[in-house]
Formats: C-alpha cells, structure tokens, sequence
C-alpha cells in the first residue's frame, strides 16, 4: 500500500497515444486497468514513456498487440526490454524543466533529446515522426 502514496508514474493498458502521468504527491488511483511505476528518476523516466520513439517501439516491437487501427495494450511487462538512455546531471536538469510545462513545443524538445540520446539516423526519426 505504500506505493499509492509515493511519488508515481500512473498508466493505463488500453491506450491510443501515450498517456503516462506523474503523481507527485501521491493522491491518484485509477479506476481501469492501470499500473503505477515507482522508483528514481520518475520524470526522466515519464519522459521517456511520453515519447514518440517509445510509442513507436511499443507499437511496433514490445506491446501487448493492437486495438483497432490506431490503439495498442501498453503491457508493463514489455517496458524491460525497452534500454533506457544514459543521461548526464546537465540533461536530467533540462528534461525536468521541460516537463514542468509540458507544452507540444516542450514535448517536441524532448523528443528531439531522446532522439540523439538513441542514436537515431534521419530516416528512422522520420518514420517515427510520421506515426
């Protein structure tokens, strides 16, 4: 029970983008299928799972199968298998004030940091772009 308490990420299974939460002082639940991340680093790691690049990989690679055309079952057991980026004190900062306002412009910027964190060439971001 302490966990419903702490500092979480909350998600739901069913979804049709990406839609992680940050419960910062432990005062939300869910009422469907959900589960909750607790642990370090939760706003770099909400970062992560409110990618482009992670959907994507959820979608096409790790996820627990599609819902109609555009829905996929986020499966947590999956998320292991996703590497998560080394990051630097200095990128961990910047992250956490994006996600302060979390803007399409601010969401955008981090995707455009997770991109390089991975790696991507131009031809995969614009696959993942195009999703």
């Amino acid at each position: 029970m302490d966990d419903f308490s702490k500092q979480k990420i909350i998600f739901q299974e069913m979804v049709q983008e990406p839609s992680f939460i940050f419960d910062e002082e432990g005062e939300f639940m869910c009422l469907d299928t959900a589960r909750i991340i607790t642990g370090r680093d939760l706003k770099i790691l909400l970062s992560v799972l409110n990618s482009q690049l992670f959907f994507y990989a959820m979608k096409m690679f790790y996820g627990g199968g599609s819902l109609g055309e555009t829905g996929i079952r986020m499966k947590h057991t999956f998320f292991e298998n996703f590497p998560m980026p080394n990051v630097s004190k200095d990128e961990k900062e910047r992250i956490q004030e994006l996600t302060q306002t979390p803007t399409k412009r601010n969401l955008k910027l981090i995707d455009e940091m997770l991109f390089i964190f991975y790696k991507l060439n131009e031809m995969e971001i614009t696959v993942i772009d195009a999703l």
